[in-house]
């Protein structure tokens, strides 16, 4: 479970974390801002770096990989290094596939911190500011065609274990830092972004595994 929080808390960035917190006080539409800069997609890929700090540990842990997001089937996180490895997200479930067979597989539904990431994930990247506004209490800034938000989730079981979600970028996505209740920090950049990006074959199959999986 570590390994999927740590992606998909993607939702965290390393190289470029996200810079500094925003004021307190947003300005009134800076979500305006923010939804106007943003570009909605069919589907979008790029790449990922990820640094994960724990508290008990010395040393922060490191991956790197490609990432695909396909609305109308869901996410795709392959990890290249420090070890090969992909895991799949759609409404329902995250699974992780290994030689097209699936490692393991967890109900979204059954994880609200869980739930919260992959919709904040989605709705980002699809500039879906109205559904983030539903989740979470935001603040934030927009200068010069750049932008960066604080977001605090609403739902308590979600906030005990995500107190605080912070974020940047442009047109897209740039960068994500999730600070966790226990002190644990992950962060993740996102570059290389193709929007309207075409599924590859083998990716369309990882989406069929699901179904397949399940019967």
């Amino acid at each position: 479970m570590r390994a999927v929080f740590a992606i998909l808390l993607l939702l965290c960035p390393a190289g470029a974390r996200a810079q500094g917190a925003p004021p307190a006080a947003a300005r009134a539409d800076v979500l305006d801002d923010i939804k106007t800069q943003l570009t909605p997609f069919s589907a979008l890929r790029g790449s990922f770096r990820q640094v994960k700090t724990i508290r008990i540990l010395k040393r922060p842990l490191r991956s790197s990989g490609e990432f695909l997001l396909a609305k109308d089937q869901g996410a795709l996180w392959r990890t290249l290094k420090p070890s090969v490895s992909t895991v799949k997200v759609t409404s329902s479930e995250v699974a992780q596939i290994k030689d097209g067979k699936v490692g393991f597989r967890m109900g979204v539904e059954d994880q609200p911190a869980l739930r919260m990431v992959t919709k904040v994930l989605f709705a980002v990247f699809a500039a879906d500011v109205d559904e983030l506004k539903r989740h979470f209490d935001i603040t934030g800034e927009s200068k010069a065609g750049r932008w960066q938000a604080e977001l605090k989730p609403k739902e308590p079981l979600v906030a005990k274990v995500i107190p605080l979600i912070r974020m940047r970028g442009s047109k897209v996505l740039d960068a994500i830092q999730i600070s966790e209740a226990n002190g644990d920090l992950t962060a993740i950049d996102f570059a290389g972004v193709e929007l309207d990006a075409k599924l590859r074959a083998d990716e369309s199959a990882l989406f069929g595994v699901e179904s397949h999986a399940a019967n």
